[in-house]
């Protein structure tokens, strides 16, 4: 894990975490996303309800593994966290969500909604000031209902939540589906849209919490997945990373527009090589010392006895890694 005290200009490691990010080997630990409330105050946890949640307290140096359910969203405002949890693992088989909150840096998190959705995989969270916005995206494997997207919408600082059909369009043979959604100040609503059979992507932005959308305007990428806003016309589109032309390539691509939709400026146009999965045989161990002590522990946690067989704990051995894109 590195960190920026300079708005991204340089960067410097602070811990060696024993984790992933895809594709994990057996008993490997996968993380997906982290969000930090302060400069100490930081969350860490996978949006696939595979692994723990994740807190520090001091800045990312030393992580503790929080018991209790799966965190597959997390966002914070107003010295409170707020974050969409899971039973376990396996959605939609079922995930029994859950929408919780707690004071920061805590892990003792209250239930303060429990959404009727049932058949989706996936969910994304946005805060802004007592604005809160909860999105399960369509789950198209599934089969059940019409696979669109559910968004759940709380004006009261997530005391009470009330639901909202799909944004994007009503449920047809040619459906919209909704794919991300972002919050900005005033009580603003972005989400980004995709036609389920192909075609170009849209967004609508709401200046009333997601009472009311304004016009689809047009983004500049298919399979557009991120997206980010700080006003009503300030938005940014970005991509996972298409294939590229050949096995390994992959084009990541980030689109700035200061009208609303209207231009779009690229700001990121990138060709990436991905280096291929360590096997999951190796392992990343140093040899024990002479006098058979454990070895060092990994990302400055207090080193801990060899455990006996695969557990789930970040502060025992560190865990095969899977290798992350070389630079462009």
């Amino acid at each position: 894990m590195l960190a920026t005290p300079d708005g991204g200009r340089t960067w410097t490691p602070i811990t060696q975490l024993a984790a992933c990010l895809t594709q994990c080997g057996a008993g490997a630990e996968q993380v997906t996303d982290i969000r930090f409330a302060s400069p100490a105050i930081g969350y860490l946890y996978d949006s696939f309800a595979s692994s723990p949640l994740l807190l520090t307290t001091d800045g990312g140096h030393r992580w503790s593994v929080e018991p209790g359910r799966a965190t597959v969203a997390l966002d914070v405002s107003g010295g409170q966290a707020t974050r969409v949890s899971a039973s376990g693992t396996g959605c939609p088989g079922p995930c029994r969500w859950s929408i919780d909150e707690a004071a920061l840096g805590s892990n003792a998190w209250n239930t303060v909604d429990v959404p009727a959705t049932t058949n989706h995989v996936s969910a994304q969270l946005a805060r802004q000031g007592s604005a809160s916005y909860t999105l399960f995206p369509g789950n198209l494997a599934s089969g059940a209902g019409s696979q669109q997207a559910d968004l759940y919408i709380s004006q009261a600082g997530g005391a009470q939540w009330s639901h909202q059909s799909d944004p994007c369009g009503s449920p047809g043979s040619d459906p919209d589906d909704a794919q991300a959604i972002a919050a900005a100040p005033d009580r603003v609503l972005a989400v980004l849209c995709a036609p389920r059979h192909g075609g170009p992507g849209f967004l609508i932005v709401a200046t009333d919490a997601g009472a009311s959308y304004g016009n689809r305007e047009k983004v500049p990428l298919a399979g557009g997945s991120q997206l980010a806003a700080s006003s009503p016309t300030s938005l940014l589109v970005g991509n996972a990373g298409e294939l590229g032309p050949s096995l390994y390539r992959y084009r990541f691509r980030l689109f700035h527009s200061n009208g609303g939709g209207r231009p779009w400026r690229a700001v990121v146009d990138q060709d990436s090589g991905v280096s291929q999965v360590i096997p999951e045989s190796w392992d990343s161990r140093p040899s024990p010392t002479a006098g058979g002590s454990p070895p060092p522990a990994p990302f400055g946690l207090p080193p801990t006895p060899e455990p006996a067989g695969p557990d789930r704990d970040f502060s025992g051995r560190p865990r095969p890694v899977s290798s992350l894109p070389a630079p462009g």
